[in-house]
């Protein structure tokens, strides 16, 4: 199908798309009318990567796309939102957010749109401060329990070291206070201890001067009297005593010894010197606990400070660029924007509308229709008579009208197809699938155009349903087509029943019609048809709509079958059962003629039929009804001369 067609459906159906036009653009107004202002803030970050090579970075296998769609997701995350929307104090929907890396850099723009521009821009600040916190807790997840660890033993060191601090303090107070309080007194009391063992070790050496003074004695005594009876047990018992009391004195010797040697000590103590003894050892134990501590300290601090640089140079970071400010200019609704978009959806609903109706057209519409059908050819496009000449016969009326062309091209249509076939169509029957389509409008203009030719033509009114011909002549139908069928071709009968209505042009009404008159011409048709096929050089007969038994012996018994279809009314299937049962039949349709074509509805049609099918037709469908059908005549029989009477032809 060509644009034209398309473009005569727009201008059938401009009404109803303007409508759609206008409706939209109004829908669209109201809606910017009654819709709420929405205002947008943006802000920009820049996202830097680590610059480590270091496997232990979260996003390190990461490139810059990827990190900042990835940012770009992790902001519009639900935690972010709750955790800014309980800051702000108000509800953020993860549709007011939307964000976009800036191609070819590391900038993201984060966009927010809100129902008054300060929020607008207090969200978009305040989503990348939240962001900043996010992304340092989530990075520094993997180093979070390393530090804890650290500052937890640093923790017990300092506390350890203030503790042993504490007690060195104490402990050296102590000491000063004993080294100018109790040296005295031990001092005293060493002496006293001399004084006692001194006094001992006289008493001591008294006894053993008595036991050996015994002894001697003893010893002397024996040697006088030489008996040592009794003696013996004496010396030995006074020379264990004296073993025994050479010991203590030797006891109380070493113990005296101590004593002053511990007396010289207590002499020779400085007054800033520690006391000597356990608290002196104690203290250096501490001293030497404190060292240990500190070096702990300061080894657990540097390890400390290494974790906490090793996580900054290996996360990534954000850096807010441009700040978000309050925008008082609303980014929708946009007024044009919504009357545009109105006007489009209200245009594109009424185009489907249109496209609906058109699709679901069930009516023959185009002649690339009629092909699809069948073989025969569109003879004829008639357009739309004016009202005030529906109830006369235009060429009859108007022969000089621009209207009347169309029926001259029909005729000269038929005349180049049994030219081309070499046939001759005699007698033609019009015919149309349903009433109302308009054939006998054909038939009277056809007729007319065939006698305005110079031919003898006869037109026959068989339609004995709703005949129309005598009114469209504007003829008495009291006699007719029916006067023959019951009372016989006698000379008065057809005399009566013919009507001279111009030179050439001789009309039949339907005449009188009875119950049973349409039932004879199922009778009588092949006579009637064959008696007046040389009374006249051409003979239309208008019959009723395929409806009807009688239409179908007439198409079978004349030469040639017109089928009239009224393009948006006429059904594609009742056409489709009409050339069936022609088919059926072997009539031999001639073509198609569209009729009533509005130059306004059906434009397209009209001008199309004028410069694709003024001359369309089969040869080969033709060629074969010919040779099929050798008894019809092929050459056209002598006419009568308009001044004598109507007489059928001999049997």
């Amino acid at each position: 199908m060509e644009i034209r067609y398309y473009w005569e459906i727009v201008k059938k159906w401009i009404w109803l798309l303007a409508l759609g036009l206008v409706l939209g653009a109004a829908g669209g107004y109201l809606l910017t009318y009654y819709q709420a202002p929405v205002f947008a803030a943006s802000t920009k970050v820049m996202i830097s990567q680590p610059n480590s090579g270091s496997s232990v970075d979260f996003y390190s296998s990461y490139n810059a796309e990827q990190l900042a769609q990835t940012y770009i997701q992790i902001l519009t995350t639900q935690p972010i939102l709750d955790a800014l929307a309980q800051e702000l104090g108000y509800t953020i929907s993860v549709n007011q957010v939307s964000a976009r890396l800036i191609t070819g850099t590391r900038v993201l723009q984060i966009t927010v749109e809100a129902s008054h521009p300060q929020n607008a821009a207090d969200i978009a600040n305040g989503l990348v401060r939240v962001l900043t916190v996010q992304n340092e807790t989530l990075q520094s997840g993997q180093f979070t329990t390393s530090e804890s660890s650290l500052q937890a033993q640093i923790s017990q060191v300092e506390a350890q070291i203030t503790d042993t601090q504490n007690q060195i303090a104490e402990l050296e107070e102590t000491v000063v206070n004993e080294s100018t309080e109790t040296i005295s007194g031990k001092l005293a009391g060493i002496q006293m201890e001399i004084n006692t063992l001194e006094t001992q070790l006289v008493d001591k050496n008294s006894e053993i001067i008595a036991l050996e003074l015994q002894l001697k004695t003893l010893k002397e005594y024996n040697s006088y009297t030489g008996r040592s009876n009794g003696t013996d047990e004496e010396i030995a018992d006074i020379n264990t005593q004296l073993f025994k009391q050479q010991l203590d004195l030797e006891e109380l010797r070493a113990t005296l010894n101590f004593y002053r040697q511990e007396y010289f000590d207590l002499l020779m103590i400085d007054e800033n010197q520690s006391v000597a003894g356990s608290n002196n050892s104690q203290l250096q134990q501490l001293k030497s606990t404190l060292a240990l501590y500190q070096q702990m300290y300061s080894t657990l601090l540097g390890n400390y400070e290494n974790v906490r640089l090793e996580r900054l140079r290996n996360s990534s970071t954000i850096v807010q660029v441009e700040a978000a400010t309050a925008d008082y200019t609303p980014i929708r609704p946009v007024l044009l924007n919504n009357i545009g978009l109105g006007a489009a959806l209200g245009l594109m609903l009424a185009g489907g509308i249109v496209f609906l109706i058109e699709y679901l057209n069930d009516t023959i519409q185009l002649p690339e229709q009629v092909e699809a059908l069948c073989d025969f050819p569109v003879v004829g496009v008639i357009a739309d008579i004016p009202k005030e000449y529906r109830d006369t016969v235009l060429m009859h009326e108007k022969p000089r009208s621009p209207l009347v062309e169309s029926f001259r091209i029909l005729r000269t249509n038929i005349e180049l197809i049994q030219k081309d076939n070499n046939t001759e169509f005699k007698s033609i029957l019009i015919v149309s699938p349903n009433p109302g389509d308009g054939k006998s409008t054909i038939s009277t203009n056809l007729a007319t155009a065939y006698s305005q030719q110079g031919r003898k033509t006869l037109l026959v009114d068989a339609d004995l349903r709703k005949p129309m011909v005598h009114r469209l002549f504007h003829l008495k139908n009291e006699n007719g087509f029916s006067l023959l069928l019951r009372d016989g071709l006698t000379r008065d009968n057809i005399s009566a029943a013919v009507q001279m209505v111009g030179r050439n042009l001789m009309v039949m009404p339907s005449g009188i019609i009875n119950d049973d008159t349409a039932d004879m011409i199922t009778e009588q048709a092949p006579v009637f048809v064959k008696k007046f096929r040389g009374a006249a050089d051409r003979i239309i007969f208008d019959c009723p709509p395929v409806l009807f038994a009688e239409t179908f012996t007439l198409a079978k018994e004349v030469d040639g079958v017109i089928v009239v279809v009224k393009p948006g009314e006429t059904k594609i299937n009742a056409l489709k059962r009409l050339i069936d049962q022609m088919t059926w039949i072997n009539a031999k349709v001639i073509g198609i003629v569209f009729n009533q074509v509005s130059e306004r509805k059906h434009g397209y049609y009209y001008q199309h039929y004028y410069s694709a099918y003024g001359y369309q037709y089969s040869r080969k469908y033709y060629h074969e009804q010919q040779q099929s059908n050798p008894s019809k005549p092929a050459t056209a029989e002598m006419t009568q001369t308009p001044e004598e009477p109507l007489q059928p032809t001999a049997e």
